[in-house]
């Protein structure tokens, strides 16, 4: 008899059901309406291969789709983290971390997408641009800084990582590797909004970042303050969607598939 553990069909289940929430708040509509037919079919015990070869690559295809908006530096993105994922989901031994990281993740990250959704809607560009400070200043403190050491711990084959981002971002670019995960970065950028030395300029539309410590200025007109924040908040949604993707919804699946045999 084996002793092997397997896991209640509702509860996994429930698992993915949540997995399609996030994909929803996350705009992503198409894709977590495909996600949820997998958590049907795993509610109702009729997991099989079938159904997963059929649905896999629709799911990978539309998420991917909706995720790149004919935007080839998102396209560029994307296929720069999924290599790093893909490599690293061939030892789930070492992707056992995806599974800590995404629960308290998903909660940051809707709060994330609360505040920018609020700051797309400003019909005031001034009060946009300090939204978007708080949302840049929020990312670099939390997700996408988690991120980026949890990318860079895969790559690495590593437990932990506690290497600060420049060093990452050099090793990153010795291994030829995520050449897009730092666009969104900006060491002036970040300091001056951490030490509100930065002043916005509406007549001129541009915004002025100090970093007094450094002795460093950086001059950016309010577009493209913007484009360098969804830079670094779209790194955070990529990663989390992706852990869903080639990690947690196969994951799911495979349990399914046992529960579905016994």
């Amino acid at each position: 008899m084996s002793t092997e553990k397997t896991f209640d069909p509702k509860y996994l289940a429930r698992c993915v059901y949540g997995y399609a929430d996030l994909l929803l708040v996350g705009r992503f509509p198409a894709a977590a309406q495909i996600l949820k037919s997998f958590a049907k079919v795993i509610e109702a015990k009729a997991a099989d291969n079938k159904f997963y070869d059929e649905n896999y690559p629709k799911l990978e295809t539309v998420l991917r789709k909706e995720f790149c908006l004919d935007n080839s530096w998102r396209s560029t993105l994307f296929e720069d983290t999924d290599a790093i994922i893909k490599a690293a989901s061939q030892a789930p031994e070492e992707l056992q971390i995806a599974l800590r990281l995404v629960e308290p993740t998903k909660v940051r990250q809707e709060k994330v997408n609360r505040i920018m959704f609020v700051a797309t809607k400003e019909t005031n560009e001034v009060s946009k641009m300090y939204l978007l400070c708080f949302v840049y200043l929020l990312l670099l403190q939390g997700i996408y800084d988690q991120f980026i050491r949890f990318l860079y711990a895969l790559h690495k084959k590593l437990a932990t990582e506690e290497a600060n981002l420049r060093s990452i971002k050099t090793q990153f670019i010795q291994d030829h590797v995520g050449a897009t995960l730092f666009d969104g970065w900006n060491r002036i950028v970040r300091n001056a909004i951490a030490h509100s030395t930065f002043t916005v300029n509406e007549t001129a539309r541009e915004i002025l970042f100090e970093d007094r410590i450094a002795h460093d200025k950086k001059l950016m007109s309010f577009s493209d303050f913007e484009e360098l924040t969804w830079r670094l908040f779209d790194v955070g949604t990529l990663v989390l969607i992706l852990l869903i993707l080639r990690v947690l919804v196969p994951m799911n699946y495979r349990e399914a598939l046992k529960s579905a045999s016994n």
